[in-house]
């Protein structure tokens, strides 16, 4: 530790604050003014408003002997003052002689006036300084369940009804959809694995690592707050498939031999429809097909946990991968989520089934059944979702002819129920790889019970609130370029025209910007002739105007001759 004279508390009156801006365009508050020579290693604490901020005390100027700390501020506070007071090395605040520091105000400005009739409907283009928050209409998710989940290790399924997300302000293909943490600031990773815009949509959450708090690294309890947003125009899809493959990394292993799920048809179907193929997801992309239409399993939107799955009737249908080259030979381990809540009397039903030809028997060489072990061949019911896993990780086998839904090569041991999703390998497949994907299963299809979020609409308030001359606006949007751009509402009330409006952003903590006569509001024909006649808008009697132009005719024809 340095020797030396050290801030005392009774200098804590003489400091002073600053905030200012670098040429980064970043915000620092400055504390300045201690009275030190050289380095020290004492820690400033302030706290202005709400914040609490803490750095180390650095030597300034050597020639008046005065040291300052800096604190980055993430965001401007939106208030013009805040009390500000400093605490040294852990000790009690104490009030600085200029208890008030003054916030750097935002600004908005009117990138040109615009001319409107009490119609309205123009569209108005301002131009946004300093202005941290986005007008994203955040509606805040109040979620039960979260606390027995890790949000920054695994990502968290949620089931919800985004059928009416359009009538909140969503794009129709969610390109602006977001979400954030608690705090209404930290983004959320997110992937929407299947029906956006139906009653039960899959979407995954997912907290960076990098954004979460050192300590703990996550703090959930049962009851936990996460805002979902709407109406950022930047055009950038922010959905992120790689939110799976992070939190579960046997989702991307290249060891990876067939993945299917019915949430990923690659096609849109309808109720009880056949799926002839469906997309296998594994790295080989093998094809998963059904003969016929006849032999085709069929698909359900909603039976499964509420989840999408297919249909076997466990008379003929099954699905066949990659013909009679199948998935290969070696050793290999099939995880079926599934379920039979009428299994019928048909002994020894296969989840799935291989054999390289007839001579060989599946259930030497692969094949997954669901049999009682007191009732020999009978199949066992499951009214929920049940994972079954296939583990042939010490014995080479056969995956030719591979075949879902019934016995391999034979027209016989059909399975009767639902598979909602299977996933195999070509190896043994143990440790945490193993264990991540059986937290992805039991978790997506709520084996292990997916956490309930309740969308409090009436909440859902935007960053900000925008009136023009006292009139509510309901369509804003922020561009790619920053400019806020705000559709005109029906001006009636300003009937009296001509008029000038102002335009009021009113922030959450209560103050107002305002852009003063940003709207010039006029009968339908002075619009007309503002746009078309005049750079500046200004109000002029029909004769007068008239007159104008016609001594600039004639002066242009007196100069032609």
């Amino acid at each position: 530790m340095a020797s030396g004279a050290r801030v005392r508390s009774r200098d804590v009156s003489a400091l002073s604050a600053d905030i200012a801006q670098d040429a980064l365009g970043r915000w620092w508050l400055t504390i300045g003014n201690a009275p030190l020579a050289r380095t020290f290693d004492d820690t400033l604490s302030v706290q202005m408003g709400s914040l609490l901020l803490t750095a180390p005390l650095i030597v300034y100027e050597f020639e008046n002997h005065r040291a300052l700390a800096r604190f980055e501020l993430e965001q401007l506070p939106q208030s013009a003052s805040l009390p500000i007071s400093v605490a040294i090395d852990g000790l009690d605040f104490r009030a600085i002689s200029h208890a008030l520091v003054q916030i750097p105000q935002p600004e908005a400005t009117a990138v040109a006036p615009i001319y409107s009739t009490v119609a309205g409907g123009q569209e108005i283009t301002l131009q946004l300084t300093d202005i941290l928050v986005q007008p994203l209409a955040r509606f805040p998710l109040r979620f039960d369940g979260l606390g027995s989940h890790d949000l920054v290790r695994d990502a968290v399924p949620w089931l919800v009804d985004t059928s009416d997300w359009q009538n909140l302000g969503m794009r129709s293909d969610g390109a602006d959809l977001r979400f954030f943490a608690a705090d209404g600031a930290t983004p959320l990773r997110f992937h929407i694995e299947y029906g956006l815009n139906q009653t039960n949509t899959l979407i995954w959450l997912l907290q960076d690592s990098e954004q979460s708090p050192p300590a703990p690294t996550a703090s959930f309890d049962d009851q936990t707050i996460i805002y979902l947003a709407f109406g950022d125009n930047a055009g950038l899809n922010l959905d992120d498939p790689g939110v799976l493959t992070d939190s579960y990394p046997a989702l991307a292993s290249q060891n990876m031999l067939l993945h299917v799920r019915a949430t990923t048809t690659g096609q849109i179907l309808s109720e009880n429809e056949p799926v002839l193929s469906i997309p296998n997801l594994a790295p080989n992309s093998l094809p998963v097909y059904a003969v016929d239409s006849s032999s085709a399993p069929t698909w359900q939107s909603s039976t499964f946990a509420d989840l999408p799955a297919l249909h076997f009737n466990g008379v003929q249908q099954h699905l066949l991968v990659n013909g009679a080259t199948g998935l290969g030979t070696g050793p290999g381990r099939f995880i079926v989520v599934y379920r039979n809540p009428d299994p019928g009397s048909t002994n020894w039903q296969r989840l799935l089934s291989a054999r390289a030809d007839l001579t060989m028997t599946d259930w030497q060489n692969g094949y997954a059944s669901i049999v009682s072990a007191t009732d020999s061949g009978a199949a066992i019911p499951q009214e929920h979702p049940t994972i079954h896993d296939n583990n042939r990780q010490n014995a080479d086998f056969s995956r030719e002819n591979f075949t879902i839904g019934k016995r391999a090569l034979q027209q016989n041991e059909q399975f009767r129920g639902e598979i909602a999703e299977i996933v195999g390998f070509a190896d043994t497949f143990v440790g945490e790889p193993r264990d991540g994907l059986y937290r992805y299963l039991r978790r997506k299809y709520n084996i292990l019970p997916r956490p309930t979020a309740a969308l409090v609409q009436a909440d859902g308030l935007p960053a900000f609130t925008i009136d023009v001359g006292g009139i509510p606006v309901d369509q804003y949007y922020v561009d790619a370029q920053g400019f806020l751009r705000i559709t005109l509402p029906h001006l009636g009330a300003h009937s009296g025209a001509p008029v000038h409006l102002d335009i009021q952003l009113n922030l959450t903590d209560g103050s107002v910007i305002t852009i003063q006569d940003a709207v010039w509001l006029a009968s339908p024909a002075d619009v007309w002739r503002m746009q078309h006649w005049v750079t500046k808008p200004f109000w002029l009697p029909i004769p007068w105007l008239m007159a104008v132009i016609g001594w600039q005719i004639q002066m242009a024809m007196a100069w032609s001759i």
